[in-house]
């Protein structure tokens, strides 16, 4: 027996503003998900507009299945020219992986399609497969040559840092356009705008317990990101075992530890994202050891029901669910 579940929001959006304030929203759906970005002290749509349309832009680069974007010609001719800014993320991108022993690999393309976790009808590869495919992979294949990215063999993914990507460069248009308060959700990737001296925003971190919509604590931000990657969020059950979409670079399977989530909290969405995705390969204890090295603000959500907290968060993070215990580290 087969079942598929897809749950794209792993924090919730607390608002913590007035009910009478001014505020503009504009959402779409973009990224395989549901994008929204609110503007707060305006009721004009046409600064919200153009910044939601910084996703679809870049989204246009960085597609691996639109045939008319710059990844798809990487992965299909070997070789491909990008702007600075793209060569800067996949720099930050092979960095992560370096930084993490590897559990941050963008040549995993073809090891995501072999999955197709996201299919409606998903099936659990071969062995030999898994091996073949994964012998294709490794970030030692990326070769930047100035404007130039080469790939000797994999397909370069770059959905694990994508999202947090674009959220950087909207937080950059909007604070260039005088926007001092904000929040932009992209598929539960969250990044706030703050002033200085207002309230802070409560971003809820969602439960990773399966077919919950609750969020298990509160964490307050400024200006800063908020992103969460979970093996709740996109997986298959077959036989009563679950098949999730992080894949470990290591196996080549779903990764298999402790870990139910990890939320990285700070003002670069883009190494955040990367890093959430990189401590829930890397286990609770390396998790942690790599968190501490990197001065990361990591929120981690073990399957023993413990979140584990640095000591840096210890005011701005609230418990909401009892069910659930905390630790600091």
């Amino acid at each position: 027996m087969k079942k598929i579940y897809f749950i794209a929001i792993a924090v919730i959006l607390l608002f913590s503003s007035c009910s009478e304030e001014k505020r503009v929203t504009r959402s779409s759906f973009l990224l395989d998900t549901f994008c929204s970005v609110t503007i707060f002290g305006t009721n004009n749509p046409q600064i919200a507009q153009e910044t939601l349309e910084i996703v679809s832009d870049y989204q246009a680069i960085l597609d691996p299945f639109d045939s008319e974007s710059q990844i798809y010609k990487l992965n299909t001719q070997r070789s491909a020219e990008f702007d600075q800014e793209i060569i800067d993320l996949i720099e930050l991108s092979l960095e992560v992986g370096q930084k993490s022993n590897g559990k941050f690999d963008i040549t995993m393309g073809k090891l995501r399609d072999l999955w197709q976790v996201k299919d409606d009808t998903p099936q659990i590869p071969e062995a030999s497969e898994i091996a073949r495919t994964l012998a294709t992979t490794g970030n030692r294949q990326v070769v930047i040559d100035g404007a130039r990215v080469g790939i000797s063999d994999g397909q370069i993914d770059l959905g694990g840092v994508a999202k947090g990507f674009i959220a950087d460069k909207m937080v950059f248009f909007l604070e260039k356009n005088g926007i001092e308060r904000a929040i932009i959700n992209l598929g539960g990737n969250v990044y706030t705008i703050n002033s200085e001296g207002s309230r802070p925003w409560k971003i809820g971190v969602k439960s990773p317990l399966l077919n919950e919509g609750k969020y298990i604590c509160v964490v307050e931000t400024m200006t800063e990101s908020v992103v969460t990657s979970g093996i709740y969020e996109r997986f298959f059950e077959k036989d009563g075992e679950i098949y999730h979409h992080v894949l470990d670079p290591a196996t080549g399977y779903p990764v298999k530890n402790n870990l139910l989530s990890v939320t990285v909290v700070g003002t670069s969405s883009a190494s955040a994202d990367a890093f959430s995705t990189a401590l829930l390969c890397s286990g609770l204890t390396e998790g942690m050891k790599i968190a501490r090295s990197q001065g990361l603000d990591a929120i981690f959500v073990t399957k023993q029901n413990k979140i584990y907290l640095p000591q840096g968060l210890s005011s701005r993070v609230t418990l909401s669910d009892s069910r659930f215990s905390v630790k600091y580290y």
